[in-house]
């Protein structure tokens, strides 16, 4: 860096540099060098030597920083502001971003804006270059899950809790993760009505949507929302394990937030989609595989309403499949809030002879239970 004319420092194990002039914004661009400890074995000329590789992109992501460096060097004189390079140690270990954070990479000058970057062993082809606003990349993190079980005999385990079992049925489901199988082919993308995110003004949804292309919707008086494609569930992924887990008596919670899209492609791999599960109806198809009698969603209302929120306002005790639906085709039910729940309860309530949905408000789900509160959908 010192051959390139720029004046380097290091910085919690890591070096920065400036290039520019001061005064102007400052844009900082990332990347990681740290090595692992290990031989490269893949006999190139240029392959790392004693004992300690960069295997993961790092010597790639160091090569293209200090060849953005000697460009921005050459052409320093054109830039408004400065470019400050990071070059950041310990990606694999999770503490070289931080460390030069708590240091005081963002600051000195203070930086405006950040790009980072990884290469990517995908499908992307040899030469492309990819980039969107928001996530983009997983987060690398670490949860620590404890397992207690019951002492016993090998005679008696009907007495006992054996938490290698248990474990082995947690790091199944974690393998599966909340999948749930979509039709690719479903009309809800090309239609999103699925609400997302915070609630804005006009002012703040208007320029959301001219700057971001998103899709927003009015939200029942309460502001507007983004809205994404909510694909109905086919079936549950993980769904024999949580059968398992169910008849071994334990408490499961599963379908978290309607659980991550998916599809099958060929060689029965299953894909990611860009869309939201409607946790609703991933809860309606979860009761059916586990052949419930009872589906119960519990929301933010007491109990269903026609008229919602009107002078002429009704709470709903009880209802028939063909009567929520006549309510629906009225619009009595606003998409991606009640509608959903409605529908879920439906289609729940068909499903099997004998076979009830229950829609009532959190606190109240003991009272629902019992038969108290609540709307109750049954043939």
């Amino acid at each position: 860096m010192e051959a390139l004319g720029l004046r380097p420092r290091r910085l919690a194990g890591g070096v920065t540099a400036c290039i520019g002039k001061e005064g102007g914004k400052v844009f900082l661009l990332r990347g990681d060098m740290d090595a692992l400890e290990m031989e490269e074995q893949s006999g190139l000329a240029f392959s790392a030597k004693g004992g300690n590789a960069h295997t993961c992109g790092h010597d790639i992501h160091t090569t293209m920083l200090l060849g953005a460096a000697r460009l921005l060097k050459a052409h320093e004189e054109e830039l408004p502001g400065q470019v400050k390079l990071m070059f950041q140690p310990g990606e694999e270990s999770l503490q070289g971003a931080a460390a030069m954070v708590k240091a005081g990479i963002l600051e000195n000058p203070k930086v405006d804006a950040a790009l980072a970057l990884h290469v990517f062993p995908g499908a992307m082809h040899l030469g492309t270059v990819a980039w969107r606003q928001g996530p983009a990349l997983a987060s690398s993190d670490s949860f620590r899950i404890t397992v207690t079980g019951k002492a016993g005999h090998g005679a008696i385990p009907q007495n006992a809790v054996d938490p290698l079992n248990i474990a082995a049925h947690i790091l199944l489901a974690l393998q599966e993760l909340n999948a749930r199988e979509v039709d690719p082919q479903d009309p809800a993308f090309a239609n999103p009505t699925k609400p997302i995110g915070a609630f804005m003004t006009k002012e703040e949804a208007d320029q959301l949507v001219a700057q971001r292309d998103y899709q927003v919707i009015e939200d029942a008086g309460r502001g507007y929302r983004r809205v994404v494609a909510s694909p109905r569930p086919q079936s549950i992924v993980e769904i024999q394990s949580i059968r398992d887990m169910v008849e071994a008596g334990l408490v499961v919670v599963a379908c978290g937030g309607g659980g991550i899209p998916v599809f099958k492609t060929e060689g029965h791999h299953l894909k990611g989609a860009a869309a939201v599960i409607d946790k609703d109806f991933a809860s309606c198809v979860l009761a059916q595989q586990l052949e419930a009698d009872t589906l119960i969603i519990l929301t933010a209302v007491e109990k269903v309403a026609v008229n919602f929120g009107k002078p002429d306002q009704t709470w709903l005790d009880t209802l028939t499949p063909e009567q929520a639906e006549e309510y629906m085709d009225q619009g009595h039910f606003a998409p991606g809030s009640m509608l959903p729940k409605v529908q879920a309860a439906v289609q729940f309530a068909r499903s099997a002879p004998g076979r009830s949905a229950l829609i009532t408000l959190l606190e109240k789900a003991k009272d629902g239970v019992s038969g108290k509160t609540g709307t109750v959908i049954r043939q």
